[in-house]
């Protein structure tokens, strides 16, 4: 588990969201 991953993640996230 790594931080970095999850913040990939969200941040992906947020701009498919966006």
């Amino acid at each position: 588990f790594s931080p970095e991953s999850m913040r990939a993640r969200d941040a992906r996230f947020l701009m498919v969201r966006v």
